[in-house]
């Protein structure tokens, strides 16, 4: 497992509200919901991919 250092678990907290260990045990429905109530507005995911990313992966 990997060790965030404080500054990354610092600016988790600036971007969702939420203190990093209360972010671990949450799941992601739950981190979903509380960030969507917090902003009012409901999360949109991509359902694209970088198709660059995935050629450039597949042909090295």
């Amino acid at each position: 497992m990997c060790k965030l250092s404080e500054e990354t678990k610092e600016n988790l907290f600036k971007i969702t509200g939420i203190p990093y260990e209360k972010l671990i045990e949450m799941d992601e429905e739950e981190v979903t919901s509380y960030i969507e109530q917090k902003n009012g507005k409901k999360l949109k995911f991509s359902q694209l991919t970088n198709c660059s990313r995935v050629l450039v992966t597949i042909a090295f």
